[in-house]
């Protein structure tokens, strides 16, 4: 019993590892189309990165417990476990009810967008007064931790994308926990498990999209074309 569930877990891990995959290429190529402009500031290797530690974790970094100290266990725990599922860690940390798993917190958008908002405020709103190297230093900052929410975005929607699906496979955790609510509050929880899978695939695009002038200039076109 203990094996299949051993494989269980393992192919849960390679589909979110494959579908966060998937996903991430399936988003970039999106932008590639419609923001042609702003895609060559992305760096694809940083979305891909976080797009997989959204969705399935960096669990083939295991093998680094066995070379670093036993207090780096905790960060490693943090790096090679799939951001949906940090409330199974900061439950056992802190033994706070409300990070039970599945919790509101990490099975939603939220950390990446609190990420986005703070480095938004962080970085001052009118930069002329900055000398062009700082200005550069800060446009950089800003990629950055766009690619970085970017990836995020697509990881942690992808991760409960799959917990959806699993919904239906009975027998399964994500079948066991929704059975286990009541009518009432597995419909309020699948709402906000597809609303935030929702957001987690517009919000990159709309990031990509805005004020760039090749998605308005095509927007503008059709619209013209459609006037006359």
């Amino acid at each position: 019993m203990d094996t299949l569930l051993l494989l269980l877990y393992n192919f849960k891990t390679v589909l979110y590892l494959l579908l966060g995959t998937v996903s991430c290429r399936y988003v970039y190529n999106k932008c590639e189309r419609h923001a042609r402009s702003k895609i060559e500031t992305v760096n694809p290797w940083l979305w891909f990165i976080m797009a997989i530690w959204g969705a399935s974790g960096l669990f083939f970094l295991r093998f680094l417990s066995l070379l670093l100290p036993d207090s780096f266990n905790p960060f490693l725990r943090i790096v090679y476990t799939a951001v949906p599922d940090w409330d199974l860690l900061f439950h056992t940390w802190t033994k706070w009810d409300w990070l039970n798993h599945p919790s509101w917190l990490f099975n939603s958008v939220i950390l990446p967008t609190g990420f986005l908002f703070f480095i938004i405020l962080l970085l001052p709103k009118s930069q002329k007064r900055l000398s062009n190297k700082t200005r550069q230093r800060l446009n950089s900052l800003r990629d950055i931790a766009r690619d970085i929410a970017i990836g995020l975005y697509i990881g942690i929607s992808t991760h409960l994308m799959v917990d959806v699906l699993l919904f239906w496979v009975p027998g399964g955790d994500n079948y066991n926990f929704f059975a286990g609510l009541g009518e009432l509050d597995s419909m309020i929880w699948m709402i906000w498990l597809v609303f935030n899978i929702f957001l987690g695939f517009s919000i990159p695009f709309l990031i990509m999209t805005s004020k760039n002038p090749h998605v308005r200039s095509k927007f503008n076109r059709k619209v013209r074309r459609k006037t006359r």
